[in-house]
């Protein structure tokens, strides 16, 4: 009896591990055509506001099988983060592609079918997709443009919290202002949105806010360990959702399951 209350402690503990800590490596592909500057700016906004550290890879385009044009020339988003997350480098815990290009999905309903009308929802341009929980996400500008480079940026900034939040294991969120809210097609929702978590949110990952790492900190870990794009998986004992799920930003997110 008490070999088996210390076996149930031991199992409850490690349910309750955290999907993040200050030693959690995102590993970030540029893909081509997206600036340096603002893939720095984004790098920093994830290590100031999870506390976590990234590492920057080498400069990609975006894989040709991929590429889908059926609307107009895009790349299936779906396709990109499976085959980031099955090329996954050494010595990174997720991994996020950023670009400006266009990136789609079909979106489907509960039953597995796809929505109506077909034609719009076939292949539905999207700003972000991400596997919840999971080890990858992919997150494009080309849906968030403004005049304002601020409120550009700052969009950019909300999705890539999101899609992250989704990897880490957080579902959308019935808080309006929380990043996580599900914006059911509608840019305005990225701009109503804070830039951060509601406290509910938070708890779920055991989100610290003021760890803070830098881009000077991880360069000299990059140094030590070069990135290696055909690596081997790096997988982390995580207590998952019962299922896995797509979760899709278009505006802040939409959920999909695999099948």
């Amino acid at each position: 009896m008490r070999i088996f209350i210390v076996l149930f402690a031991f199992l409850l503990l490690s349910c309750s591990e955290k999907p993040i800590a200050k030693k959690t490596v995102v590993g970030i592909i540029p893909y081509k055509g997206i600036s340096s500057e603002k893939v720095a700016m984004l790098r920093n906004s994830i290590q100031e506001y999870y506390g976590i550290s990234t590492k920057l890879l080498p400069e990609m385009a975006l894989p040709r099988q991929a590429f889908i044009n059926i609307k107009s020339p895009r790349y299936r988003a779906d396709s990109l983060i499976a085959i980031q997350q099955s090329n996954m480098p050494e010595g990174v815990d997720y991994i996020l592609g950023l670009t400006e290009i266009d990136i789609s999905v079909t979106k489907k309903d509960d039953d597995g079918k796809v929505k109506e009308p077909e034609w719009k929802y076939n292949d539905f341009g999207i700003m972000g997709l991400a596997y919840c929980p999971g080890k990858s996400c992919v997150v494009s500008g080309f849906r968030l443009k403004h005049k304002d480079k601020e409120v550009h940026f700052g969009r950019f900034k909300k999705v890539v919290i999101h899609e992250l939040g989704h990897n880490f294991g957080l579902p959308h969120c019935p808080d309006k202002k929380c990043v996580m809210t599900d914006a059911v097609e509608k840019i305005k929702t990225i701009d109503d949105a804070r830039p951060e978590l509601c406290n509910k949110c938070k708890s779920k990952i055991g989100i610290v806010l003021g760890i803070n790492v830098t881009i000077a900190d991880t360069e000299k870990s990059n140094k030590k360990n070069a990135p290696a794009i055909a690596g081997a998986s790096n997988q982390q004992n995580q207590c998952y959702f019962p299922t896995t799920s797509l979760c899709v930003s278009v505006a802040l997110s939409e959920t999909m399951r695999i099948t």
